[in-house]
C-alpha cells in the first residue's frame, strides 16, 4: 500500500483526479486584489505629485512618520477594528443567508447595517468629519453628523419590527453612548481639561462596542437559526 504524501494526496493521484475549480475565477479574483492595490498606490503617487503631500505621509505608518509614542491612538485603533468586525460579519452573514427562504428582511437589514458600519469605520479611520472634509471641502462637521443621524433614524424606522425582535437594549445603549460623546464634545471650549477626552472618546468607544456587539450577536442568532433549519429539513 502506498503511503500518502505530506500533502494528503496519494502518490497515484493525478491532476485530472483533483477537483477543477477553474482558472478564470482565480485569475479574476487576483486581478481585483492586485488591481485595487496598484490603484491605491497610483492614487498615493498622484497625491504626492499634484498636492505636494510627501509620499511617506501616505505610505508609511503614521506613528513612524510622526515619530509618535507607540501607544498613540491605541484605543481609537481598537474602535476601528471593532467597526470593521461588525461590518465584515454583517456582510458575511448576509452572504450565507442568500439562499434561505424568508430571510429577505434580515438580509436587507444586514446589508444596511454593514454599509452604515463601513461608512462610520472609514470616517473614524480617515478622520473625514474633522479632518479631510473641512480641509478639502471647507465644510464643518455638523452637516456630516446630521447626515449620520438622519440615516440612523431611517434605519431604525425601516427595520423597527426586526430590531424589536432582537437584543435592542444593547443597540439603544450604544446609541445613548454616542449621544453622550457628542454632548461632551460640545463643551470642548468650556471644559479645557484633558480629562474631557476620557469622557468624550470613552463614551464613543462604548458606543462602538455596543453597536458592534448588537450586530454581531444578531448575526450569530441568524446564522444559528439557519443551521437549525438545515439540520432538520423535515420540520
Amino acid at each position: 500500500m502506498c503511503a500518502a504524501s505530506t500533502t494528503g494526496i496519494a502518490p497515484g493521484d493525478t491532476a485530472n483526479e483533483l477537483p477543477d475549480r477553474g482558472i478564470r475565477p482565480r485569475v479574476r479574483s487576483l486581478a481585483i486584489v492586485y488591481g485595487l492595490t496598484f490603484g491605491a498606490l497610483a492614487v498615493a503617487a498622484l497625491m504626492s505629485v499634484y498636492n505636494g503631500v510627501p509620499i511617506a505621509f501616505v505610505l508609511r505608518d503614521p506613528l513612524a512618520t510622526l515619530k509618535a509614542h507607540p501607544l498613540t491612538g491605541v484605543l481609537s485603533n481598537v474602535g476601528v477594528l471593532v467597526w470593521c468586525a461588525a461590518a465584515v460579519i454583517c456582510f458575511y452573514t448576509r452572504t450565507i443567508l442568500r439562499h434561505e427562504e424568508g430571510t429577505d428582511e434580515m438580509r436587507s437589514f444586514l446589508a444596511w447595517s454593514g454599509l452604515i458600519s463601513s461608512v462610520l469605520l472609514l470616517d473614524d479611520f480617515f478622520q473625514f468629519h474633522d479632518g479631510l472634509v473641512p480641509m478639502y471641502l471647507g465644510q464643518g462637521e455638523d452637516p456630516i453628523f446630521l447626515g449620520y443621524g438622519l440615516v440612523t433614524a431611517w434605519w431604525l424606522v425601516r427595520f423597527r419590527r426586526l430590531i424589536l425582535d432582537t437584543e435592542w437594549v444593547v443597540l439603544f445603549t450604544g446609541l445613548t453612548f454616542f449621544a453622550l460623546s457628542m454632548f461632551v464634545d460640545g463643551f470642548q471650549e468650556q471644559w479645557a481639561s484633558p480629562w474631557r477626552i476620557l469622557f468624550e472618546d470613552g463614551f464613543k468607544l462604548l458606543g462602538i462596542v455596543s453597536w458592534s456587539s448588537y450586530l454581531i450577536r444578531t448575526c450569530a442568532h441568524a446564522a444559528a437559526a439557519r443551521t437549525r433549519t438545515a439540520a432538520s429539513p423535515g420540520l
